[in-house]
């Protein structure tokens, strides 16, 4: 029998040929879902929610993949918020909100990433982040507005979502399930997983995996080019067809 050693070896040298050859030949997409597996499922006018929008290279993507979209880009970090603003001018299709989805309505406090990375603000204090990533530091914070999802939708008279984007460093299990009966409202989520207890208490893959399940969603596609963290996306088998949109 195959030590398990070397079983982990094999796995090992597996996902570094499989991530070098990725790299290689399709820079830019690692940790990414293919955009076919998403475009095909969205109707021409989409209702697409990008929460932790950051600069907005996803916003920009789909406000003119959808020109007869909605396309509402959140993000509550200042300093982003306004890099975010300057790319989404000229689009006329998009919602610019800054706030931050979080498991409750009100105030909060935001830890600031530097160095490598300032995508990797989170509500949530950083864990194994810290060892997985170096040479991105959390040494400042920051005051921010937060909204559940389902307040979020009510404030701006969101009756239906086509695509749900969530990159909001951990906290995305919390918001959903404070938010269940948006759920309902929601035709596709693509989210950011936790592999590793990246953030502090962060909900792993297999339980958040398995609350999505639980209410009507199926998973089509995971990436895990990564240790720590991937992007997962889930389809909801009983949205009906879109007969409403925002106002």
């Amino acid at each position: 029998m195959r030590s398990q050693l070397s079983v982990n070896f094999t796995k090992a040298r597996r996902r570094f040929t499989r991530i070098y050859w990725k790299n290689l030949f399709f820079p830019g997409t690692l940790g990414k879902i293919p955009a076919k597996h998403i475009l095909r499922l969205l109707p021409s006018n989409p209702v697409v929610v990008d929460a932790g929008a950051h600069i907005g290279i996803d916003s920009q993507y789909f406000a003119e993949k959808f020109p007869d979209g909605q396309i509402f880009s959140v993000e509550p970090v200042s300093e982003i918020f306004q890099a975010l603003s300057e790319r989404m001018r000229d689009y006329k299709n998009s919602t610019l909100v800054k706030v931050g989805l979080a498991e409750f309505s009100g105030i909060t406090k935001i830890n600031l990433s530097s160095g490598e990375s300032d995508a990797s603000s989170s509500i949530l204090a950083p864990k194994d982040h810290l060892a997985q990533h170096p040479k991105v530091f959390f040494n400042d914070s920051e005051q921010i507005n937060v909204l559940t999802l389902e307040d979020f939708m009510a404030f701006h008279g969101i009756q239906m979502i086509d695509l749900l984007w969530l990159d909001l460093q951990g906290l995305e299990p919390a918001v959903l399930r404070k938010s269940s009966n948006a759920l309902k409202k929601i035709r596709l989520i693509h989210t950011e997983v936790s592999f590793i207890e990246t953030y502090d208490g962060v909900e792993l893959f297999s339980e958040f995996d398995s609350f999505l399940k639980s209410h009507s969603f199926k998973l089509l596609k995971l990436n895990k080019d990564f240790k720590d963290m991937g992007n997962a996306l889930y389809l909801n088998y009983k949205f009906n067809l879109r007969t409403a949109t925002t106002n």
